[in-house]
C-alpha cells in the first residue's frame, strides 16, 4: 500500500494499512470494541451490548459520513479490522460556541503497541490538512494516558485542561497544518 495515498474519497491506505467505511459486516468487529472494558473506561457513552446495538451505530456511522468526514475502519493490509478513526466537528459544552474538528480513534485491545492507530491517525490528519483544514483537536479522559501518547506521536500540542467540549473535564491537543 502506497503511505497516505487515497484511494477514493472514502478510503485511505498506509504503508499498512486500509482506512475504509465501516459496512454492515463489521457489527461483529464493532461489538468487540465497543463492549471492551479498556474502551468503556474512558468513553462510557460508546458501551454497546448487542449485536443490534453494534448494527445500529453502523447504520448512524454510515448516515452521517461525508466526504472527508466521519468514521474510518482502520483495516490490516490482511483485511483484519484493528479499530478507527474518526474526523467531525467536535461538540462544545454549554456555553462554549467554539466550531472545532477533532480526531478521535479506538482500538481493538489486542492489536495495541504495533502503532496501527498513529499511522491510521497520521493518515486522517494529513488528509484534513490536505482538504484546508488548518486545526485539528483531540480530547482525552485525563487518564487515558495511551491516546494522549497517540496525540503526542502525532506531533500534537497538549494545551491542557479543558472544559470546552463533551461537558466534561477532558486533556485537549491540538495539531495545525504547517
Amino acid at each position: 500500500m502506497d503511505s497516505g495515498r487515497a484511494t477514493s474519497l472514502s478510503e485511505y491506505t498506509t504503508e499498512r494499512l486500509l482506512l475504509r467505511r465501516f459496512t454492515a459486516d463489521d457489527a461483529p468487529f464493532v461489538l468487540a470494541v465497543h463492549q471492551h472494558p479498556d474502551l468503556v473506561r474512558f468513553v462510557p457513552s460508546c458501551a454497546q451490548r448487542t449485536l443490534g446495538e453494534a448494527q445500529e451505530w453502523i447504520a448512524s456511522v454510515i448516515e452521517t459520513q461525508t466526504p472527508g468526514r466521519g468514521w474510518w475502519c482502520v483495516v490490516t493490509a490482511d483485511g483484519v479490522p484493528i479499530g478507527a478513526v474518526v474526523l467531525k466537528p467536535i461538540p462544545p459544552s454549554a456555553g462554549h460556541d467554539q466550531q472545532d474538528i477533532e480526531i478521535g480513534w479506538r482500538q481493538h485491545p489486542s492489536f495495541t503497541g504495533h502503532g496501527y492507530i498513529t499511522e491510521a491517525a497520521a493518515a486522517i490528519l494529513t488528509e484534513a490538512f490536505g482538504s484546508g483544514l488548518t486545526r485539528v483537536v483531540a480530547v482525552t479522559d485525563p487518564e487515558n494516558v495511551r491516546s494522549q501518547r497517540v496525540c503526542q506521536r502525532l506531533g500534537m500540542t497538549h494545551l491542557g485542561s479543558t472544559h470546552r467540549y463533551y461537558d466534561q473535564q477532558l486533556e485537549l491537543f491540538v495539531a495545525t497544518a504547517d
